[in-house]
């Protein structure tokens, strides 16, 4: 099912939807993404207990099915359809409309976690516990890890991961918990499929130079980085190479500058 919708979504990569899809078909990202997706599919299949006989009955018998399948085929391309709205684009400062966007995404799905969580809190003590702390311990421990890193660096924790974890909450029957999971896996397939990117991406950026008149900086970037994932670095924001297609793109090389 996850391979399937995969292939869905490196199709519409080639077509271009959405149009910064920055995997395409390259063999070797495509070949690692698709293991990721195997990896972590897996990983997901225990945390939402789809072994269990009722479990999968739920997801893949009817008539619960339709809604299950139905939300985790079409939220890719509705997704990939946000990400191509002008006012909805990451680049730059962020608009209004993208900060509401945001924050209301936020919000719902903290919403669904926390009723995840009370709806557990019906499970047996020891089954509770369990629950809460197979969960909220990698979570931990992506965050200690974030704030480890140094104040040079900026991480992007990938919207395709922050889906991942979402869906690992959604172990139960209930509608709610049901529709979640589909979104939520949509979104983490949609991520791996489009873009291909680690859980973390640390972004390296040495600004030289001072403002001139106009709000032109003169930069000077050197690091190591893979074909197209460079980054120019703008106060507050950060630029991928790929937004600045088809007059700007960056070659593959060990160690390179960027003038500008």
């Amino acid at each position: 099912m996850l391979v399937s919708n995969w292939l869905v979504v490196k199709a519409c990569c080639e077509v271009g939807l959405p149009t910064a899809c920055a995997a395409g078909w390259d063999m070797a990202r495509s070949f690692t993404g698709l293991q990721t997706l195997l990896l972590y599919g897996a990983l997901l299949g225990f945390f939402v207990d789809i072994q269990d006989e009722h479990r999968f009955g739920a997801l893949f018998r009817r008539p619960g099915c339709l809604g299950f399948l139905g939300a985790f085929v079409l939220t890719p391309a509705i997704f990939s359809a946000f990400e191509d709205v002008h006012a909805l684009r990451g680049t730059g400062p962020r608009s209004a409309v993208a900060v509401t966007v945001a924050l209301l995404v936020g919000s719902a799905a903290c919403a669904a976690l926390a009723w995840h969580v009370k709806f557990a809190a019906r499970m047996p003590r020891v089954a509770f516990r369990a629950y809460v702390l197979a969960r909220v311990v990698p979570i931990a421990c992506y965050v200690c890890y974030m704030g480890a890193m140094g104040s040079e660096y900026a991480l992007r924790f990938q919207p395709e991961w922050v889906a991942f974890l979402c869906a690992a909450f959604c172990e139960f029957n209930h509608p709610t918990s049901v529709i979640f999971l589909a979104v939520s896996l949509g979104v983490f397939v949609q991520g791996l499929g489009a873009f291909g990117d680690p859980m973390f991406v640390p972004e390296r950026c040495f600004r030289v130079g001072a403002a001139v008149p106009g709000g032109i900086q003169s930069c000077v970037l050197s690091f190591s980085v893979p074909t197209n994932d460079a980054k120019v670095c703008v106060p507050n924001s950060f630029n991928t190479a790929h937004d600045l297609y088809p007059t700007c793109k960056v070659q593959p090389q060990p160690f390179f500058s960027v003038h500008g």
